[in-house]
């Protein structure tokens, strides 16, 4: 079953306070094919993300929601990865030995692969769940217009993406390309341009 969980991470309109959102979506698939169309949608849509929720500059330098760094990503994304599930799971330990990513993958691999996972990450705070675990990197709990609906659908928009993959493989090769010039902004552009085809 699909979840919503507020999590209390820092109180509104002060530094040392703000509040966390947690999606927990289902995922379709134990394959690691099928998580890694996941994740790649996920690597496409991420800046395009924390653009359209326009995260505080507080919310932007706490270790909460960090981004993937961009090494990963390009892994990810090449046309020839292919991994099994050990191997996914192995390249996202290499790269992200923490809960602290926007689409924090520790929880599900923990419940795919419990040991392979504790022996890299042994904090004592990753819990196996069946779901993937989504921090949002911004949540405006006093703000009236905002919504968590409004944060769920931006999620589907990845949920969708991940479903197509001719359109997948695509945008992975544009952003492969550089042909956005390393500019967040055109980047965040040509997602757009791309989710309205």
């Amino acid at each position: 079953m699909r979840s919503v969980r507020l999590v209390r991470s820092i109180p509104p309109k002060s530094f040392f306070y703000g509040f966390g959102l947690q999606f927990n979506p289902e995922v379709v698939s134990f394959e690691a094919e099928s998580i890694l169309r996941y994740l790649q949608s996920y690597m496409l849509l991420n800046d395009w993300l924390r653009a359209e929720i326009d995260v505080d500059p507080t919310q932007r330098i706490l270790p909460f929601a960090d981004q993937f760094p961009a090494a990963y990503r390009a892994r990810i994304l090449a046309p020839d990865y292919a991994p099994d599930i050990d191997q996914l799971i192995d390249d996202y330990l290499t790269d992200n030995l923490t809960r602290n990513r926007d689409l924090d993958m520790l929880p599900l691999f923990t419940h795919l692969d419990e040991q392979r996972v504790s022996t890299a990450v042994n904090d004592g705070l990753t819990k196996s769940r069946p779901t993937f675990h989504y921090r949002l990197p911004d949540c405006r709990l006093n703000d009236p217009a905002w919504s968590a609906t409004l944060e769920w659908n931006r999620w589907l928009e990845v949920e969708k993406l991940a479903e197509d993959p001719k359109r997948l493989r695509e945008m992975a090769d544009a952003w492969l390309s550089q042909e956005w010039e390393g500019s967040l902004a055109a980047w965040v552009e040509s997602v757009k341009k791309w989710m309205s085809l």
